[in-house]
């Protein structure tokens, strides 16, 4: 019985881990697809409105990337801040490819930023090293 329960257990934690997984998948592709059009409508709000955006949207890339990272690891918050880097850099880069966009190193810094708030959130709330 305890056998079928791990199995079981095992089998539930693998599902888990795939749709954390899937989700930030899903979500990268989202940002690159966004990051692709020529132009992104704005509201031009406050100045520098766009740096809020890329930071909330790597806030919540972050979030998702320590919840898939956390099944691999007891430290996921390295892991997470180097993978938002990382795709943040990437993703300044693939657009200097679109016409009509730039890459900003701006951009890049509030994209570490908004992933920075998050993991240090999770970090204290977690209390991991």
């Amino acid at each position: 019985m305890k056998k079928q329960f791990t199995t079981l257990n095992r089998l539930i934690l693998s599902s888990t881990r795939q749709l954390h997984q899937l989700f930030l998948f899903l979500y990268c592709a989202l940002v690159f697809w966004v990051s692709h059009q020529p132009s992104v409508p704005v509201p031009h709000l406050l100045p520098h409105f766009d740096k809020l955006i890329h930071a909330a949207t790597y806030c919540v890339m972050s979030y998702l990337a320590w919840v898939c990272f956390s099944h691999y690891s007891t430290r996921p918050f390295y892991r997470t801040l180097f993978f938002c880097m990382l795709f943040g850099a990437t993703d300044e880069w693939h657009q200097s490819f679109i016409i009509g966009r730039l890459a900003d190193p701006y951009d890049w810094a509030a994209d570490i930023f908004g992933a920075a708030i998050a993991a240090f959130y999770l970090r204290l709330q977690k209390n991991t090293p």
